[in-house]
């Protein structure tokens, strides 16, 4: 009694009895859970009443995090592995029964706790026979962060009555089920506030009983007149969104609630502002798109009452409702229909399809009650970038003139108001379409602005789940894809010069923004760039890839090139040493819809390059990447462009992701080096590459060195011809401080000249070929590699062909016009390149034209 801070804690400890206990007159949260990994204990016919909050708060400290003893609540929770049966919560400055779960234990209990484990997440020991009344805020709530149970979390009989707002404010959650009980005399009974996958059943709902209305009269509560509900207040028996929330890594979910067995009374004459319903959608909006869904079973309602008014959120921008209303329990008065009808929103979208005999109109409430009509929505999960003005048009393959045209939306839009550009283009968020259909077959396709067939990029198709036996069949709507170009794969990425527009048309980013920057790109060009500088090594700046072309070009190969400058915040260029610290990356995203959610795989397919010199302050991040049956058969694929770098502002200019033509003629990319960077090389052993020139062919020439260790590249195995014979060549110097070194050809040890490898791998078999230095090597020159070999089925059957190099010696090994050939070849080349030496050797093997 009288407690300045708290009451009965379990801190920490499980397994303990709190039974048959009175707190009064206390301050903070009463009876409670103290870190949120208690499990097992048992709270027992406790009577909490006129909880209080705190004269000073506990400050944060630390792993705690914050503490809310300023909204008490007379049971509180910070872990759901426990029961609560027969309690009573009176007369809370706050709540009665809160659930403040959090994402992670608090305090010390967080060092024992086991990896990953989500207080948010565990599965609820029981709620049962609780009573809340008369409390300042709610009865009971799951609040802020919600719950969202592995296992259905079920509240069996509570009585919550009398309550300031609600009896039950679930709120961010899903997976919770509401059985038996009564709810009267709250502002609203049941506020379903962003919750999912709901079940309430068998409960009694009282909106203003006779009895408290008399109270509230004689005692004048509420406003001065007396009333219970003040000119502001609705009177709501259960409260909904019109939505589910989205998680940005589960795109779509096709959750809402079922309601059956209620019994609902107490809304008429109420006198509230607003007017009483005894079922209500929320104005309250995050997307104007409907997709939360209903059914509704056994609703007993008192003659006269309200139950949606589809008007109010209708005006707020939400014209797409239907609710499964499975046994007529909404039916009006002039039908006596009792199988499944739905309650329909009075638009062309919802009502084109539907038979206008079965419906009636309820004009003062903006639905139509349909009889024997059950609606299905599917819906499409779209790329966000440059769709606002798309509409997706569904028409009758029975009567292919009557058809539908509905917009997209896009979560959050309207949560805030309507978005500015940052938030309309982060690349974890898509846009939705979605059409509500009865049982028939249809053709859809999506139109852009002029009304011209499109392609979003993606599209990730849902059919919801099915509230009625007569529902629309899985595939009953066809998407029609407009055809591709002969040319429309050749080059993935659209728009990646930045010259389109000086807008970022297709590009999206993660948090810091993108802009178009005039001038400041390659040669002067347009570049993209972040907008603020990040403490983020995250991805910037992502496109999603043509999902049409990812399926036809299965088994090609692309070249992915961006170029990418970085600065700080005073404008200086920054070159990042790839071989001493992360540097920016290219990244795919690949996603994949599954039955709880999406799988989501990441692949590099990128790396930044070593380079000669700065273009411009620019350098290259380069790959190769297979279309593989995964890629192709995914729901979406994200190219980004990940940066690595912290406190930076990055640009990027010239991204492309190329189609490799299938020209063999010569095996080896970039062999020659005379980009002056290492496009399609990388370091074999861990040991740095760096560019040198002059290279082999005078002063404006590049070579490839590689400091003590070797450098590789890949070629494609299926450039390779069973039989065939193929020509290795490469030019070499031996560099140990800066000084020429020799070799001896047919030497071993540490004399020995490099060699060049061509290596296969066949199911972890590996094939290997060799050229050799030929002629008389020399320090200060360049010297040749030569070697011929004839390809086997192993070879061209091989998982993996790449070439290398063995530095025997260990110096600093300096490559240039690395080629591999088939035979014959013009041996002219070899006098004209000043390569005599060859001549003689090719003419003896018999490979010169």
């Amino acid at each position: 009694r009288e407690s300045n801070q708290r009451c009965i804690v379990i801190h920490g400890t499980h397994n303990v009895n709190v039974e048959e206990n009175v707190a009064f007159d206390t301050k903070g949260h009463c009876f409670m859970t103290e870190d949120g990994n208690e499990k097992g204990n048992i709270f027992s016919k406790n009577l909490g009443a006129l909880t209080q909050k705190v004269n000073t708060l506990i400050p944060n400290m630390g792993k705690n995090g914050r503490e809310t003893d300023n909204e008490p609540s007379t049971f509180w929770a910070s872990s759901a592995m426990n029961s609560w049966e027969g309690n009573v919560a009176a007369g809370s400055e706050g709540s009665g029964f809160w659930f403040e779960l959090r994402l992670r234990v608090r305090g010390d209990s967080q060092d024992i706790a086991p990896p990953n484990f989500n207080p948010m997440t565990q599965n609820l020991g029981s709620f049962r026979d609780n009573v809340a009344h008369s409390n300042g805020d709610h009865g009971i709530r799951t609040y802020p962060i919600g719950y969202v149970p592995n296992e259905q979390a079920v509240f069996y009989n509570s009585r919550s009555y009398r309550n300031y707002e609600s009896g039950m404010f679930i709120h961010n959650s899903r997976e919770i089920a509401i059985l038996g009980g009564v709810f009267a005399d709250n502002r609203q009974s049941l506020d379903l506030d962003r919750a999912e996958k709901m079940h309430v059943r068998d409960v009694k709902i009282v909106g203003y009983s006779d009895e408290y209305r008399k109270i509230v009269e004689a005692e004048q509560f509420g406003d001065a007149n007396g009333k219970r509900c003040p000119p502001h207040v609705k009177l709501v028996g259960i409260d909904m969104h019109t939505y589910v929330r989205k998680d940005y890594t589960a795109p779509y979910k096709d959750y809402g609630a079922q309601i059956s067995n209620v019994d609902m009374t107490g809304f008429v004459n109420t006198g509230c502002g607003r007017g009483s319903y005894a079922l209500n959608f929320a104005e309250e909006l995050e997307t104007k798109q409907f997709d939360y869904l209903l059914t509704l079973e056994n609703i007993n309602l008192e003659d006269g009452v309200n139950t949606f008014d589809f008007c109010q959120v209708q005006n707020a921008g939400v014209s797409d409702i239907f609710v499964v209303d499975r046994d007529g329990s909404l039916r009006p008065s002039t039908t006596s229909f009792t199988g499944t009808s739905t309650l329909v929103s009075r638009t062309p979208a919802m009502k084109t399809f539907i038979d206008e005999s079965k419906c009636t109109d309820i004009e003062d409430l903006c639905y139509s009650y349909c009889e024997d009509t059950c609606l299905r929505q599917v819906q499409y999960v779209v790329d966000s970038a440059d769709t606002e003005n798309y509409k997706l048009q569904v028409c009758d393959k029975a009567n292919p003139s009557n058809c539908v045209k509905v917009g997209g939306y896009y979560y959050d839009q309207y949560k805030y108001g309507e978005l500015d550009t940052h938030q309309n283009t982060l690349s974890l968020k898509s846009r939705y379409f979605a059409v509500s259909l009865p049982r028939g077959s249809y053709e859809a396709v999506f139109l852009d602005e002029n009304d011209n067939p499109a392609w979003p990029a993606y599209v990730d198709t849902k059919y919801h789940q099915v509230q009625c036996s007569n529902a629309l069949d899985d595939d009953a709507v066809e998407l029609m894809a407009p055809a591709l170009s002969t040319t429309e794969c050749n080059d993935l990425i659209r728009n990646g010069d930045a010259e389109s527009s000086t807008h970022h048309q297709y590009w999206l980013h993660r948090s810091d923004g993108i802009q178009v920057q005039q001038g400041e790109g390659i040669g002067g060009s347009n570049a993209f760039s972040d907008v603020t500088v990040t403490s983020s090594n995250l991805e910037t700046f992502a496109q999603f890839l043509d999902s049409r072309c990812l399926a036809a070009e299965l088994g090609s190969k692309y070249e992915v090139k961006a170029w990418v400058k970085l600065e700080d915040e005073n404008g200086v260029t920054y070159a990042c040493d790839v071989d001493a610290e992360r540097c920016p990356e290219i990244r795919m995203t690949i996603r994949f819809p599954l039955d709880d959610g999406v799988k989501t795989k990441i692949y590099t397919i990128g790396k930044t390059t070593r380079y000669f010199d700065l273009v411009d302050g620019y350098f290259l991040l380069h790959g190769v990447v297979e279309i593989t049956e995964e890629i192709a058969s995914s729901t979406d694929v994200q190219f980004n462009i990940k940066r690595n770098r912290r406190d930076y502002h990055m640009f990027a200019d010239d991204v492309s992701m190329e189609k490799i033509n299938s020209n063999c003629d010569e095996l080896v990319h970039n062999g020659q080096f005379s980009v002056g960077d290492s496009r399609f090389w990388d370091r074999l052993d861990g040991k740095s590459l760096d560019f040198v020139s002059p290279g082999a062919s005078g002063s404006d020439d590049y070579a490839l060195k590689s400091y003590g260790g070797d450098a590789q590249t890949w070629i494609r195995p299926e450039c390779l011809e069973d039989g065939a014979r193929y020509l290795a060549l490469s030019k070499f110097r031996l560099i140990v401080n800066d000084f020429g070194l020799t070799c001896n050809p047919g030497a071993t040890g540490s004399t020995k000249c490099p060699e060049m490898l061509f290596r296969t791998k066949n199911n972890g078999v590996f094939g290997l070929h060799r050229a050799r230095a030929i002629g008389t090597p020399t320090a200060d020159g360049w010297n040749q590699l030569y070697g011929v070999f004839t390809a086997q089925g192993s070879d061209i059957n091989a998982d993996e062909v790449r070439i290398s190099f063995d530095n025997f010696n260990g110096k600093d090994l300096i490559v240039d016009d690395v080629s591999v050939r088939k035979i014959p070849v013009d041996c002219n080349e070899f006098a004209s390149n000043g390569l005599q030496e060859l001549v003689a050797q090719a003419q003896a093997d018999g490979i010169c034209i």
